[in-house]
């Protein structure tokens, strides 16, 4: 842990606090669509700093970008390691152990009221003042200061397309079944009309033919006729 004495005044003062550390490096994890050579460049330019760090909710700037962060409480710790490669392999140098950690959420500032800014000389670049940085002031997306996780929302939204578009596609494969149905309820009728003109057909041909009891009695008076 890089840590430093409280008070170096005295060797009694030493003594006293030899047990007595304050931390000062923490692991600071950022999500949201960054840009890593720009963190970078703002990050040796020494543009940035912590805003507001005693709040559960910090805010971190680096360059023109903001963070809302959060204090992860977690068991354990965070070992940074330099790695150093030579020819007899990978020796690794300890840079810093650290229990705290800050999670930072990219911001999307869009209120324009709240990019009141200022030029600093010591720096030169552009810094938002700390007092309208209150995240319950601005105005992000719709409703939102600072989305709580981006990635879960745009997860959320591609769930919801995926679901909307199974709807449709169900949709329209009903009304194509549908359409099907109708075809086939149509031939039905078709089918039914032509049986029953065949039907029709059929009883008056056979309402043409001759009775069957007529026909015989015929025959009989012809015999009989014969005889005589």
């Amino acid at each position: 842990m890089n840590t430093i004495p409280k008070a170096e005044s005295s060797s009694a003062e030493k003594q006293r606090y030899d047990d007595e550390w304050e931390e000062t490096t923490m692991v600071v994890k950022l999500n949201g669509v960054l840009d890593a050579q720009g963190l970078r460049e703002s990050i040796e330019k020494g543009q940035f700093a912590l805003r507001r760090a005693a709040a559960a909710e910090p805010i971190l700037q680096i360059g023109p970008s903001l963070y809302l962060g959060k204090w992860e409480h977690q068991v354990g710790t965070d070992i940074i390691l330099e790695a150093d490669h030579d020819k007899s392999g990978t020796t690794l140098k300890m840079v810093s152990i650290s229990d705290r950690e800050l999670i930072g959420e990219k911001a999307l500032i869009t209120n324009p009221t709240m990019l009141s800014q200022r030029k600093t000389s010591a720096t030169s670049w552009e810094v938002f003042q700390e007092e309208p940085v209150a995240h319950e002031d601005a105005a992000v997306n719709t409703d939102m200061t600072v989305p709580p996780n981006i990635e879960a929302s745009r997860s959320e939204d591609k769930e919801n397309t995926f679901w909307r578009d199974s709807a449709l596609a169900k949709r329209e494969k009903l009304d194509e079944l549908q359409c099907v149905n109708e075809e086939l309820q149509q031939k039905i009728d078709e089918q039914q009309t032509k049986l029953k003109k065949v039907e029709d057909l059929y009883t008056a041909f056979i309402g043409c033919l001759p009775n069957a009891e007529d026909a015989r009695s015929s025959d009989d008076q012809e015999k009989e006729a014969a005889k005589e």
